[in-house]
């Protein structure tokens, strides 16, 4: 197991914890924490070989590069894994007989979306780090990959948040990110992911103008990545939605859908806007078009929750409001039955469907929470 880490004494136990059973060596670089996490580190690994380093900070990519290459003859692969995150798999989990280059595990982030990350890579090979922030791993020698099925890595930030982080320590770091990011495009203007991750940053920061011109400059530059073009039109239209600018919101949502026919995310935006316009219509019939897409499982991120529950439940609301009341209440159902269905959404569900069960029965109005 390879990582970095800095004062992260809320969340570290939880990691090791969770990736004990899985390895038999580690090596962890600390980069200068001033909290107890160097202490936990050791006394939840005592039973574990491994070896703890100290290194200064300089960046990511550096400095994961500096724990790569102090892992390096440690094992035959290195697991991956960042110190606010923890992995769960199923009683009785074992790794197959290890034989590609490298192997993706699905990474659960908080909010929406789940990613397919390099989680366990073969150490035999050659590895490098690359990007100041929003890092990633490459290899000139990796040929083979697979998707390690039977275990997902769960982000685990907030019991960071538990102990006391605020919005606006929370947008204070995105605004970090989006300073370094900045700072990073004038010595590399052409570099898309940078361009990309800054829309991000200010978006989750709630600079809604800054965020659409950073994805409007992503759009324009040429790049092989079309998943992460994609991505940048599809937030650029919901950052557009959040503006109140709805008719480019619209256009650059189709083109978004359009770009990735097989995504469902934009088509559940674009239902949502027509919802609100009371084109109900028009609503009901992207979300039933978007709910025959299959989960695309070859894409790099993806928001799960739309697959999951949040694109029912606006079809439900749309053909409630069109008095489809057998429908609507059919996707109440698979709501009401779905084990994942948020707290949140679950009141509003059982209303609704009481209420379409009232309404099957009677044929009268219908009055529904949006």
């Amino acid at each position: 197991m390879n990582m970095i880490v800095k004062n992260e004494e809320q969340v570290i136990g939880d990691c090791l914890s969770s990736v004990k059973p899985l390895i038999d060596y580690w090596v962890i670089v600390d980069t200068g924490s001033s909290d107890d996490t160097k202490k936990i580190i050791q006394e939840t690994m005592a039973e574990i070989p491994g070896e703890l380093y100290e290194r200064p900070w300089v960046n990511f990519a550096h400095n994961r590069n500096e724990a790569l290459e102090l892992a390096k003859d440690k094992g035959d692969y290195l697991l991956l894994i960042d110190a606010d995150e923890v992995l769960r798999y199923a009683e009785g989990f074992a790794f197959p007989a290890l034989e590609k280059d490298r192997y993706f595990i699905l990474v659960q982030q908080l909010g929406a979306a789940q990613i397919k990350r390099n989680g366990l890579i073969n150490n035999h090979l050659r590895w490098e780090w690359q990007g100041i922030i929003h890092e990633f791993i490459t290899s000139p020698d990796a040929k083979t990959s697979e998707v390690l099925g039977g275990i997902v890595n769960v982000c685990n930030s907030h019991a960071r948040d538990a102990s006391g982080r605020s919005k606006d320590s929370e947008r204070v770091k995105y605004l970090r990110d989006a300073e370094i990011l900045e700072k990073a495009l004038e010595d590399e203007p052409d570099n898309s992911r940078y361009r990309y991750y800054l829309g991000i940053s200010y978006s989750a920061a709630g600079e809604l103008e800054l965020a659409k011109k950073s994805f409007e400059k992503r759009i324009a530059m040429a790049s092989a990545d079309l998943e992460e073009t994609y991505l940048a039109r599809y937030n650029l239209g919901v950052v557009q939605s959040k503006l109140n600018e709805l008719d480019a919101a619209r256009q650059t949502l189709y083109r978004a859908h359009a770009l990735r026919p097989a995504r469902a995310e934009p088509l559940l935006q674009l239902a949502k806007l027509y919802r609100s316009e009371n084109n109900y219509l028009a609503g009901y019939l992207l979300a039933k078009h978007a709910l025959s897409l299959p989960y695309p499982k070859e894409d790099l991120c993806v928001e799960y929750v739309v697959y999951d529950h949040t694109l029912l439940i606006e079809f439900a609301n749309c053909a409630l409001l069109l008095g489809k009341f057998d429908e609507g209440f059919d996707a109440c159902r698979k709501l009401l039955a779905n084990p994942n269905l948020p707290a949140e959404y679950r009141a509003q569900v059982q209303s609704n469907c009481e209420l379409a069960r009232k309404n099957l029965a009677s044929n009268g109005p219908i009055f529904i929470g949006g």
